[in-house]
């Protein structure tokens, strides 16, 4: 059961992280943008697999950009290497030839009762 909450709070959380827009907002969301490196497919996941970061999650998605007129699919991967705790989500395009780093971090943490109390509702109030 803490498996499919957490797969289903991941799958929203880089839903707002690739679309922009939350699943949870009950207010309009407020477009902002930030760099992002995006290169050949091949090339990005060469050096996922060099830093020894493995796949543990993907899933298909929206992605809103200035490059398109409406969404684009899109797959999301999220990337880790657990002996260093480095972490990367990427995002590749429906071709499979483009991937973009849109997220990057050197701490991890799989503790599903510490996460959900950090994202409880009453943290952000």
């Amino acid at each position: 059961m803490v498996r499919i909450f957490l797969t289903i709070w991941a799958l929203a959380f880089l839903g707002g992280i690739v679309t922009g827009k939350s699943v949870f907002a009950q207010t309009e969301p407020a477009w902002s943008a930030k760099p992002i490196q995006c290169g050949p497919t091949f090339d990005i996941f060469s050096q996922m697999q060099n830093n020894g970061m493995k796949a543990f999650f993907g899933g298909l998605g929206k992605s809103d950009s200035v490059n398109y007129d409406q969404p684009i699919d899109v797959f999301v991967y999220l990337t880790v290497n657990l002996e260093t705790q480095e972490w990367a989500a990427i995002e590749v395009n429906e071709e499979k030839t483009n991937a973009c780093i849109i997220g990057y971090g050197k701490s991890t943490m799989f503790d599903p009762e510490t996460l959900q109390e950090f994202t409880a509702p009453k943290n952000f109030q």
